[in-house]
């Protein structure tokens, strides 16, 4: 019983971790915006990253023409670092399986 609450504790607390660099790198993405000019209100900025890190893409906001690429860039970004989230968290919980079956 002990080693199934160890178990949702570390693939919670993972998952946990993972979110919030994810949305630390999102306020990065929106800081970049904000400095540079490209969207001028912070919530915007913020809404535009997390929707470009994520791909989903269903808001009004838009970057002005020179900055376009840079929001390419961002959900470029987005892609690559959920993948290798993905990796990380399959490999955490193939850890945790493979030391519950050897102490088994």
């Amino acid at each position: 019983m002990l080693v199934e609450i160890l178990s949702v504790i570390a693939v919670g607390g993972t998952a946990f971790c993972c979110t919030i660099l994810h949305g630390s790198e999102a306020f990065m993405w929106a800081f970049a915006f904000r400095m540079l000019g490209a969207i001028p209100l912070g919530e915007n900025a913020m809404l535009y990253s997390l929707n470009a890190m994520t791909s989903y893409g269903h808001t009004d906001i838009a970057l002005q023409p020179q900055w376009r690429l840079m929001g390419a860039l961002e959900a470029l970004n987005g892609w690559i670092l959920f993948g290798l989230t993905t990796a990380f968290m399959f490999n955490v919980i193939q850890g945790i399986w493979s030391h519950r079956t050897r102490s088994a």
